[in-house]
């Protein structure tokens, strides 16, 4: 008796559910919240971006940001993410900052920025 291809992927798919799941589970009661990262996105317009990294505090990521990410004044802002663990993670809160004269500074989040998340995703 051959088990048909479908029935082999839904189980597999089932499988690697129930992990992630399970794991993450672990990991929230491990620390006591969702286990969270956060992505540090570069961001010329709202085509152009580009992901330099991810920390796993928030300081590290502002450290960074505060370190030359302009490339050259060519992004003129920076998005940093705090973004749940999992494969497509919910933007759990998000903080920006904008170039001005040579230097990243905190702003609110720019008007053409409104109700987009996941800026590191692409």
């Amino acid at each position: 008796m051959t088990i048909p291809a479908y029935l082999i992927m839904s189980f597999l798919t089932a499988c690697l559910v129930v992990f992630t799941l399970l794991a993450a589970g672990l990991l929230t009661l491990s620390r006591g919240k969702p286990l969270t990262i956060f992505v540090v996105t570069l961001v010329k317009n709202t085509s152009e971006t580009r992901a330099v990294g991810w920390y796993p505090e928030f300081a590290y990521a502002h450290e960074a940001v505060l370190s030359d990410l302009s490339e050259g004044n060519y992004y003129d802002h920076v998005v940093i993410e705090e973004v749940q663990a999992s494969v497509h993670g919910e933007v759990v809160q998000a903080y920006w900052y904008a170039l001005q004269e040579g230097t990243w500074q905190s702003i609110a989040v720019p008007s053409w920025a409104q109700n987009i998340v996941n800026w590191g995703l692409g």
